[in-house]
This record gives structure tokens, sequence and C-alpha cells, in this order.
């Protein structure tokens, strides 16, 4: 269950990237009163902002829906912010429309390419421009990264979505239940009467009535909270059909209800997902799975909670009762658990039934990955899952419920329990086959698990528009009859199909043995979501604000889609293409921007860089990254050095560099001087006035810590987490609070949530790995430093974090095959001198493996170049790394004498060097000194420029190394909340 108000699990030039994210996107159990929000918009700093209004407008056309959503969100801050929009959508929707109010105009996303989307968003939040990015999370979410949320004001959006009611019979829900109060509610459905019945009892007819034969109902309310999601019911209780020329659609029951087969349950392990997403609906979980269990009368059952480690929890009511004693937390590593249970209790058979949103976050998290894992289970004869909430990963669930020696199903604690034990006790029906006679393609998604009154939706094309579904449909040879015809609209059902045709070709991508067939399939899943608009795990939706930002993606007024809204009485298109909004992509005023940009190129304008030329009141905080949208695909680079480097770090990085050679070394003043200098003359401080680094909940959380009260630390940490699950820092101080109280096992657990609610966030799952480093949990943090390089092989900081920890347990290959990686890829502008902290890290394992006697093969480089690390004498670096984007944390270094390196004065007077000063965020910055001779240093960070990402979370590194054999390893974590503030990171002797 990823899915906590959330952010969970899952980035003015609008980027949308629905991501299925923290800002992700969680997950959460509910208490009778606890009820998971379908949506909302947070900011990056974790607080919530207000839903003023909320509009939704539906139209429900046989057995398709289209939904409209506008959304007016309000920030009560003094300062502008980054927010994250999420949004958890039925299992078959497809986005159609994303969608911001800048000024008094409504800017349109543009489906794009996926990670060119995410680029291009980071490259114009750094240029202060207002982007917004909406990509699919994990399962069935999607999130939206929003800039600007500008001071005191209001943030419209609208999104759309179509979606087809494969229930049977057919039904539509709107989710709204969980809403908080809102000062302005509308909704209003449009629908032919004769289909569609509504069943909730407080819609009234609105004053139009009826549009044609549609007929409208609506509700308006001010200062709403809604107790219960919008239900529609088909009124027609048999097969569905419709076709338009050689273009067609079906529901059909194959095989009625009363004709299944039940199967005994003997011997059952449960194993209960017990992550910190899990939170939310937890005790109403185990109240539900008590009741299940007491139906089912399983002989024997055994339970097992598992998060970022698996529990034992012992076997009947008592293993349950004792699993209602955890307190949910950590990341969800499916494919350790399932892999840990026969060694647990030495079963040879049982079933297993996995309470979980099948949402992996920690270990294998992928699923062809985690399904060979499973597929070594023998002693697994039927794996079922029983999904929590709404929020789910269906392909993920649908892909390995088929590996036991039987096909196990999917149910849902939103049922009742009746029809969860009806499901688990019936038998599955054996190898399911449709087939239609003179199709150019169909599909019937997932059909594995299909049980008698299980219906089945179809989409396909004909070869011929003379060809006639109704008497076509074969399942398991024999002729589905009972069709009732139903008419649609052409737009929505049309939309529907190709959607169908997308999913498929996805589904036949990852059956795809040979790369380049699955690589084409996917081309042509993309290339159909970007032309007809719908949006795919391989697209995003990009908000484009300016002309230009239409030019880098190449779109014309041509290729410009249309978009599907809902107008008075049901379903318009608007036709971008004769929209005078849209004349600067007119081709004469396209050529004319060309022809300036030519011009520009021809007399190129740089500006200084150098910033120890500028003075200490005057630094310029860079705001321009290069762009770095045009550049090559990514590749694979160089021959690892020492061979059997780890396979699971990202060969898709970004961009390598052509040349055969790597990046220059530069060289610094680092050296200790042999006498030691002066003290510096009083010197003018920056610090104006003293600012408080920390503020509300965290301000006082620290305070108790200050004191010495763990105890009462912890408990307070616990209560902010129960009034705000969403609250990242309330992770922070639980795992800060576990670890003071030396338990650092449930401090695992509270660092390792922080992923678990935001599983696509690269930076948050390196936030995550510097607080692993820092207690110590190195092999916990190498697994999510490798998924964090995966998502984000343009992120530096990765590559020596992962280093850092292979080295800590002698995992030199490992350590030496991410710097190599991380030496062959070019970075944005903005990561200066990057590449020497990797030669410095290379140098770290060559001296440390030739030290300790492992052999070593000097590293080659693509074009086989030698890289030639080098022995190093002692020495000690400090390493400043921070989890914030387009912002400024500045490292400031003292030594013994109370001489001072910082961004403007790089050098200290007792030796010693700061490589860079890096103002766009994220860093690294590294202070390194050979033969260090001026202890004690003391260490600040300053939160120079604050910018839109909110507070400022990242690590100190101090790695001291003897010159023999000796690596000392201390993470000291810092966050910094408020602009201008300074935090002390303690001193070094």
């Amino acid at each position: 269950m990823k899915f906590l108000s959330k952010f969970k699990k899952s980035k003015i030039l609008f980027i949308l990237v629905f991501t299925i994210f923290l800002s992700g996107g969680a997950k959460n159990r509910e208490s009778s009163e606890s009820v998971e929000a379908p949506l909302s918009l947070t900011a990056s700093d974790g607080a919530g902002l207000v839903l003023k209004s909320y509009e939704s407008n539906t139209v429900l056309d046989g057995f398709f829906a289209f939904t409209e959503i506008k959304l007016s969100f309000y920030n009560p801050e003094d300062r502008q912010r980054e927010g994250r929009f999420r949004i958890a959508l039925p299992d078959n929707a497809h986005l159609a429309r994303f969608a911001m109010k800048i000024g008094n105009d409504w800017q349109e996303g543009e489906v794009v390419e996926k990670e060119k989307a995410v680029r291009v968003y980071e490259d114009f939040l750094h240029r202060r421009q207002d982007p917004a990015l909406l990509e699919s999370d994990a399962g069935n979410e999607f999130s939206a990264r929003v800039f600007p949320i500008t001071a005191k004001s209001e943030k419209n959006i609208i999104i759309s979505y179509s979606t087809t009611l494969s229930s049977f019979p057919p039904v539509y829900t709107l989710p709204i239940k969980g809403l908080p109060k809102i000062e302005d509610f509308k909704t209003r459905v449009i629908f032919d009467e004769q289909e569609f019945g509504s069943k909730n009892d407080f819609f009234t007819e609105t004053p139009e009535g009826k549009v044609s034969s549609k007929k409208i109902i609506s509700l308006q309310k001010k200062n709403f909270k809604p107790s219960d999601d919008i239900r529609f019911e088909h009124k027609i209780k048999g097969n569905l059909i419709s076709q338009k020329e050689n273009l067609f659609a079906a529901e059909f029951v194959p095989i009625q209800e009363d004709q299944g087969q039940k199967t005994a349950i003997d011997n059952l392990v449960v194993l209960v997902d017990t992550s910190a997403s899990a939170a939310l609906q937890f005790p109403q979980t185990l109240d539900k799975l008590e009741k299940l269990l007491s139906g089912l009368n399983p002989k024997e059952f055994h339970v097992f909670g598992f998060d970022t480690s698996l529990g034992f929890y012992g076997t009947g009511k008592k293993g349950i009762l004792k699993l209602g004693e955890v307190k949910p937390l950590g990341s969800s590593n499916l494919s350790l658990a399932v892999s840990g249970i026969s060694k647990e209790i030495g079963t040879k058979d049982a079933r297993l039934l996995v309470v979980s949103d099948g949402v992996a976050t920690a270990g294998e998290i992928q699923r062809p990955e985690i399904a060979k894992i499973l597929k070594k289970e023998k002693w697994i004869s039927r794996l079922d899952f029983v999904v929590p909430g709404s929020y789910k990963d269906t392909s993920m669930i649908q892909t390995l419920l088929s590996l036991g020696k039987e096909t196990g199903v999917m149910a849902s604690f939103t049922d009742d329990i009746s029809i969860i034990i009806k499901k688990l006790t019936q038998k599955v029906f054996l190898n399911p086959t449709v087939t239609i006679a003179d199709t150019k393609w169909f599909s019937t998604g997932n059909i594995a698990s299909l049980q008698p009154g299980d219906s089945i939706t179809l989409y396909g094309e004909f070869k011929s528009n003379e060809s006639k579904l109704e008497n076509s449909i074969l399942f398991n040879g024999k002729k589905i009859t009972g069709f009732h015809p139903i008419t649609t609209e052409s737009v929505l059902f049309e939309r529907e199909v190709v959607a169908a045709r997308i999913n498929r070709l996805l589904e036949l991508s990852d059956k795809e043995e040979n790369e380049d067939s699955a690589k084409g399939l996917k081309l042509q899943a993309r290339e159909l979501s970007i032309t007809h608009r719908i949006q795919c795990p391989l697209t995003s939706f990009l908000v484009l604000e300016t002309q230009e930002d239409y030019d880098r993606f190449q779109i014309t007024r041509n290729s410009l889609t249309d978009i599907l809204t809902v107008g008075i009485g049901g379903l318009e298109v608007l036709n971008r293409k004769e929209s005078v909004q849209y004349g600067f992509l007119d081709p004469q005023n396209i050529e004319k921007r060309k022809l300036e940009n030519r011009k520009k190129s021809e007399n190129p304008s740089r500006p200084n860089q150098n910033r120890m030329e500028k003075e200490d009141d005057a630094k310029v905080v860079s705001g321009a990254p290069k762009d770095e949208s045009e550049e090559s695909a990514p590749t694979s680079v160089v021959n690892d050095p020492i061979t059997s480097g780890d396979s699971n770090i990202p060969t898709n990085s970004p961009p390598v560099r052509n040349a055969d050679r790597l990046p220059d070394r530069n060289h610094f003043q680092v050296e200790s001087t042999t006498i030691a200098p002066r003290p510096p003359p009083a010197e003018t401080s920056e610090k104006q006035k003293y600012i408080e680094p920390h503020t509300g909940n965290l301000k006082k959380f620290y305070a108790l810590l200050k004191e010495g009260n763990h105890k009462k630390a912890l408990e307070f940490a616990w209560e902010w987490r129960k009034e705000n699950p969403e609250d990242i820092l309330a992770l922070l101080a639980l795992g800060d609070a576990y670890y003071a109280l030396n338990d650092p096992g449930n401090a695992t657990r509270a660092y390792a949530s922080f992923v678990d609610y935001f599983p696509v966030r690269a930076d948050i799952r390196r936030w995550a790995g510097e607080k692993l480093l820092a207690i110590g949990d190195y092999e916990t943090a190498i697994d999510t430093l490798k998924i964090s390089l995966a998502q984000r092989p343009d992120h530096p900081s990765t590559y020596h974090l992962l280093s850092i920890a292979y080295l800590k347990l002698n995992l030199w290959k490992d350590a030496n095959s991410v710097l190599v990686k991380g030496l062959n890829t070019q970075f944005s502008d903005r990561f200066q001198n990057v590449h020497d902290i990797f030669y410095d890290d290379l140098d770290l394992v060559y001296t440390l493996a030739k030290n300790s006697g492992v052999a070593w093969t000097e590293p080659v480089n693509e074009g086989k170049t030698i890289i030639k690390p080098k022995s190093l004498k002692k020495e000690i670096r400090f390493i400043l790394a921070w989890e914030t984007d387009a912002n400024d944390v500045d490292f400031h270094i003292y030594d013994k004498s109370g001489n001072h390196a910082f961004y403007s004065k790089k050098e200290l007077e007792s030796g010693g060097a700061l490589y860079a000063d890096l103002t766009g965020g994220y860093g690294p910055e590294c202070f390194r000194i050979t033969n260090p001779k001026a202890f004690p240093y003391r260490l600040e960070a300053h939160y120079y420029s604050r910018g839109p990402m909110g507070y400022g979370m990242g690590a100190l590194q101090i790695i001291r190394f003897d010159g023999e054999k000796k690596l000392d390893l201390e993470t000291r974590n810092f966050v910094i909340m408020n602009d201008g503030a300074y935090i002390d990171l303690g001193v070094v002797k």
C-alpha cells in the first residue's frame, strides 16, 4: 500500500508527469474512521495545501466513462513553493488531460517522452520558469510536480481521464470519500437513464434536466466533507458489445457463476505488509483478516509480516494477535519476504495469502526479477493476493498470481468478506483462451485468474469493416452469445480501443526476449500514446508555457492533439489546430525563431563561472544549467576494471563522453602546511543574525533529544506521525529517536520508510541511504542507493555514496565498477568538479585493495584508455551532499586557528581546499586535506538559498584514511528548514 494521502509510492514550463509519488508518491492503514484521500496537493516540505474547491463532470456512455475534475488549492504561506499533486485512479483509467492555470489562461500538458520530460522539468525549475510534470507512479497512483505555488494564492488544476467499466455489471465509481471539508463542492453526471442508475440518494436533477436523450443530475454543496463515493451501476445485466466499422469492444461472462469448483484450504501461510505506507489501513486490515481467516477455517496457518525485513509471528489466532502489536514502518521488500518463509518454517506445501498492495519498494522491485525469485519457491501450491485498499499495482500482482502450482486470484478488502471467501475457495479456470477470426489484433488483458462469474473485457480491430463481433467470439472453442449492442460516442470508444492497443504492445514487450523487438514494441506504444493523448508508463504530461518549449519537443500546429472535455450536454472536443492561442506554432513563426536562434549561436556569450572572483557578499546563485534535452540517448559505458561488478548498476546512464579519454583531473592545494599559520584577522561575519535552523515539530523533537529525554522524544515522534502521516520529518524523528534508544532495527525501519512513501524519488532514496550509512546499516543503504542510481544516473552524489557503502563492506569490485561508470558519465554543468571526487574515491579503493593484498586490474576505459589510480597518503575528506534541488547549501570549514574556507575563499591557510561551490542543488561538495595537522576542524552548513523546494536535508561524510589499511567513515545528517540559517555539523578531532 504505497499510498498515504500521498505521496508514495512516485516532478513556467509545466511538466506534468503522472507518477503512480513524495513528492512519489504512500501506504497506510485505515481505522474505522481513517480513509486515504483519493487526491491531494502537498508541498515538498510535507505541508498540505488547502483544497478550496472541487468540481467534477462525468459522462457515462455504454460501458465507458469520461471524468473531468477541476481543483483549486490554496497556499497559506508567505513563500513560493514546489508541490506534489497526487491522485489514485481506477485500474482501467487512461489520463486524457492535465492543465494548470497560469495568469488567466489554462496551459495544457502535452504528452511527451517521460525521461526527456523529467530533465526538462528540472531545467526549467532552475530557470525559475513555471513547470508542472505529471507521471505515473507505481500501481494506479499518479502524481505531478507543480511549480510555482505562489505565496497566499490559489493553484488551479484540471485533470481528466477515460475508463472502461470492466466489472459485471459495469459500475462507475468516483472516489471522493476521504477528501477533507471543501469550501465549494460540485459534481455533475450525464448519462442515459435507460442504461445507468445512481447508487447514491443525495443527487438532485439539474435545471436543464435532460439534453437530448441524456439525463443530468448534480450535487452542489458548501463546506462539504464527502462521506461516500459516487457510484452508478449499469442496468443491463448481460453481455455488452460495441462496434464502429472495424474497431470493436465487448464485455461478457464466459463461465456462469454456478459452475465453479470448490477447493479446501489445509496449510496456509499468511504474509501481511507491515511497511510504513500500510499504517493508515492497518487496524482495519487486521480486523478484516481475522474475519476472513475465520471464514476460510484453514486446518493450520502461519502468520508473517514483512517490511524491510521478514518477521514470523506464530500460528493461528495467537499469530494474528502478535502481528497486531506491530507498528507499521519500513519499506516493502516483497522478494526477501517470500524467499525467507521456507527458511523460517520449513514448509513443503502450502497456500500463500499475501495481504499487500503489491508495490515493492526495496530489494528487487521489477516484476521479472521478483517473478524469478518466486518461481524458486516450490512449496507454494497457490498464491493469492488480498489488497487492503484501493491502491495497488495490478500488473505486479497479476504476474505473481500464476507462479504457484495453481493460479491464484486477487481480491480486495473493499469487498464484502463473503465475496473474498468465495474467490479464495474456488478454483481458477485452467488455460482460458479467447479466439476471434479475421482480426488484425485483439486484446483481453490478463485472464489467467478467471473464475466462474468473472467478466472479460475485449478490444480489437478486424481486417474488414464487414466482420461482425457478436458472431465471432469463441471462448475455449465455444461461441459466446447473448450480446446486447451498445451505442457509444465515437471519440470515447476509439480512445479506449487505442488505450487497449497500447497496453497490449507493452505486455508483448515485457514477454519479448529479443531486446530489439521489445524496444520496437515500446516505441510503437509510445508513439500511439503521444499521437492520441493517452498517457502510459513511457510518457508524461508536460505543461509547456513558451514558444521555445514547443520548439524543443518539435510540436507544430499540425501535431497538436485535440482535447476531450465535458460541456453542458456531454462530451466536447477542443480543436487546438485552429486556435489563435497557438499562432506561434505557424510554420512562418517557427522558421523565424530558428533564424533568431542561429544568429544567437553564432555569437554565444557565457556567464563568468569563476565564483572565486566573487566577493563574499555578492555571491551569485546558479539557476540555469545547460539544456540537456538534446543530448544523445543513454548508452552503456565502460569495461569494469575489476571484473564481475554489480550487475544491478544501470547501463542506461546519461550521455557518456564520445572521446576515448576521461575528464581531466584537477589539482587542488590540499597538502597541509608544515608551519602552523597565524590566527586570521577578525573577519566580518556573514551571519547578520542567528536564524534557527529548525521550526515546528522538528524543533520541539530535537529539543527533547538534546535534553536526553529519548523516550519522550519517541512518544512525541509517534504522536506527530499519527497526526500527520504524510510528513516525512515525522519518520525522520522516529528513526533518530529509536537510534538514540539503541534500537538500530527500528531506526532502519523508520529511515527505510522514506522510500516506501516515495519509491520513485531518487533524492528521497539517497536521503534514506545517507541516514542508513550514518547508523552503519550498509547493506540496506546499498539496496536503496542502487535503486536511486538506476532511477537518476544523472545525479552524481549517488555514485560516491554507493561506492563508499560498498567499500565499507570490502566489496572492491562493486565500488570500482560504480566509480568507473561515474567517471564516464557527463553531468550537467552545474555539477562542477564531481569527477574529481570520483577520482579520489577510486584512488581510495585502489589503495585499500592494494594494501589489503587484493589483486588489482587497472581500470580500462572505453576506447582502451587506462585509468591510473594513485596511491594515497594519509588524508581526510569532508563531503557535503543534500537532497534538495534548485537551492544552495554552502559548506564552511574552520581549522584550529579559526581560519575559514568557504565558497569565495576555497583554501585554508593550514592546508586543504574546497573543490567547488555547487549552487543549483544536490551537491556533492568536497573539502580535502592530505596529511591533516590543524585539528580540530569545525564544520557548518549554511542555507544560502532555500529556493522552492522547502527544507534542505542531507549529510556530511567524514572520510578518514590512515595511509595504510584503516578507513573510518562517519556520516552526520542534517536538516535545515529556514532560509539563511546555519547548522553546526560538529567538530572533527
